[in-house]
Order: structure tokens, then C-alpha cells, then sequence
């Protein structure tokens, strides 16, 4: 029950208004062509750090108007952010019949998750149901610093990725044939000719006929 009445406050301050990162993300989002909950956002230094629904880019905001301004994205918490959510996807996607949807949760500079919000809309049974599954699964490293952490479930996340393609694996050439063995002839001696051996001169027989009639 205590846990339940957690959840509910953490929802009920992302519905009003809590702060100010909140504020701008609508104003950013709204420059940038998109919903405020596609956004990913850090607060640091007086400017936000912002990825997704575009080009990553720095903003500083004043009296409700953000504008760009230099200086480097940092973004190198994103990654663990995103794989965080993305461990939750199915039960997120249970919890809403299925249905894809894009959930920005509000993370306090304890690493601590404190709200959420959603496009499109879903109905409040879905948003506590999630608001659930967020709160006891997604925790980051402390900062000093507010941060909003989007995802896609249901449409790849925010980073992408997938399965290797079997279609697209190198397909190894045919294999050679083995060479066949040709049988090897064995050497067939040929007849000697005693004439031409050792250049040896035959010496002829003598006649073994009739002896010569006497005189």
C-alpha cells in the first residue's frame, strides 16, 4: 500500500508541473517539432542537454523561451538510462494491452525515478500500472542534476538495434572440388638390347655344322 501511495505522488508531480526541466521540455519540444515525451533531457549548469527528436544540442532557457546554444552534448549517461528502460519493455507493453507508446520518467538528482509521462495518451489504469514497473525496476547513478529519460516501447527504443539478418550473412563460396588422383604409372622396364649395353661387341659363334670333307 505504501509503495502504491509512492508511485501515485510521483505521478501526480509529474502532472503538476514539478521542475523546471519539465517546463523545458514542453518549450523544447515544442521548437523542435515533436512531444515534450520524446525527449531526453539533462539539467546541468543552467543549460539542458538534449537528445532524441533530432539532432542532440545544448539549450539555456529564459522566461519560457529556450533557444540553442554551443558547447558539447553531454549524453554519456543516456546509454545506461536507455538500457534500463529497455529491460523493462514487456512488462511495460503488458501493462498497456500492447500498445506501443513513448514514456519519459523524471529521474531526481538521487538517480531516484519521480514521474512520468507519456505520447500518447494512455488511459490511468495503464499509467499506474507502468508507473509501477518503472518505479521498482528503474534506478540510475546519482547526479547532481534533474534528467528526463525517453523511450519508445514498442518502436525500437531510442537507440535502436536488432537481430542479425540471416539473409545478409556472407555466404561462403562453393566449395572446391577435391582434385582427383590420376593413378601413377610404374616405370615398365624395357627390353635391354645387348648390343647397345656397355657398348660391348658380341663375338660370333663358331660354326657347329658338318666338318669340312678331307682332302
Amino acid at each position: 500500500m505504501e509503495r502504491g501511495l509512492r508511485v501515485l505522488a510521483a505521478l501526480m508531480l509529474a502532472a503538476c508541473g514539478g521542475p523546471a526541466i519539465q517546463d523545458a521540455s514542453e518549450h523544447i519540444a515544442g521548437g523542435r517539432g515533436c512531444d515534450a515525451a520524446e525527449l531526453t533531457i539533462a539539467a546541468i549548469d543552467g543549460a539542458y542537454h538534449v537528445v532524441g527528436c533530432g539532432e542532440p544540442a545544448v539549450y539555456r532557457c529564459t522566461d519560457g523561451e529556450c533557444t540553442a546554444a554551443d558547447g558539447p552534448v553531454d549524453d554519456a549517461w543516456v546509454s545506461a538510462a536507455t538500457g534500463a528502460m529497455s529491460a523493462i519493455e514487456a512488462d511495460v507493453l503488458e501493462c498497456n494491452e500492447g500498445e506501443p507508446v513513448t514514456i519519459q520518467v523524471l529521474i531526481e538528482p538521487d538517480g531516484r525515478v519521480n514521474g512520468l509521462a507519456s505520447h500518447p495518451e494512455i488511459t490511468e489504469d495503464a499509467r499506474l500500472c507502468i508507473g509501477r514497473v518503472v518505479y521498482d525496476n528503474v534506478t540510475l547513478e546519482a547526479g547532481d542534476h534533474h534528467r528526463l529519460v525517453a523511450y519508445a516501447f514498442g518502436g525500437g527504443g531510442s537507440s535502436g538495434g536488432g537481430s542479425v539478418d540471416e539473409a545478409a550473412l556472407p555466404v561462403d563460396p562453393d566449395p572446391m572440388e577435391e582434385p582427383t588422383e590420376e593413378p601413377v604409372e610404374e616405370p615398365v622396364d624395357e627390353p635391354v638390347d645387348a648390343d647397345s649395353e656397355g657398348d660391348v661387341e658380341a663375338e660370333p659363334l663358331e660354326d657347329a655344322g658338318e666338318d669340312e670333307p678331307a682332302e
